[in-house]
């Protein structure tokens, strides 16, 4: 994974001298929800905290931006980094514009079981050029990726000598709320 990101910003940097680039920072609110559900048996949890994070935007046309980022998140006590990868769009001759592509999340944590590091997310928003340096912007990510990677062993007591399988989805979606400031 290190490595494709690694790729990924290597293309990035290529591409700021054939187009028009900028740099910058952002920060905010997250709120994470963690959800797993086995047979019919679903469990969910919400926590919030905040992000921090660098941002660069490519100038594709009038209207069109691709705009990468990679967000250090921290929600109670775990750690992860979220890197999306979005295509904005302004939304006629206004300075909103929406905001949707691919977002790859990757726990930080030390993790006990299987649990899967990465997950893949499709995130969608919206955000507002305050000027021609701050912006807000507010978006929202659902994982299609499930964070366990193998169906989990138990035993049944008087049913079965050995144990059985039951399937876990775990799934992280996120909310961030925040601002930013292009250089």
């Amino acid at each position: 994974m290190l490595k494709k990101l690694l790729i990924i910003c290597l293309l990035f940097s290529g591409t700021a001298g054939f187009a028009q680039f900028s740099f910058g920072v952002n920060a905010g609110y997250n709120n994470s929800s963690i959800k797993s559900s086995a047979e019919e048996v679903s469990v969910s949890t919400n926590e919030s905290g905040y992000f921090l994070g660098v941002v660069s935007q490519y100038f594709i046309s009038g209207k069109l931006q691709l705009e990468g980022s990679v967000n250090y998140v921290l929600v109670e006590d775990s750690n992860f980094l979220q890197i999306p990868v979005l295509l904005k769009y302004y939304v006629g001759n206004t300075l909103l514009n929406l905001q949707a592509g691919p977002q790859a999340t990757i726990n930080l944590d030390e993790i006990y079981g299987p649990i899967n590091r990465t997950g893949l997310d499709l995130a969608f928003g919206a955000g507002y050029d305050i000027t021609q340096h701050f912006f807000v912007f507010g978006r929202y990510a659902f994982e299609l990726t499930n964070r366990t990677s193998e169906g989990i062993e138990y035993y049944v007591i008087d049913e079965s000598p050995g144990p059985q399988t039951l399937d876990v989805t775990t799934r992280l979606n996120t909310l961030n709320i925040g601002v930013g400031y292009k250089f």
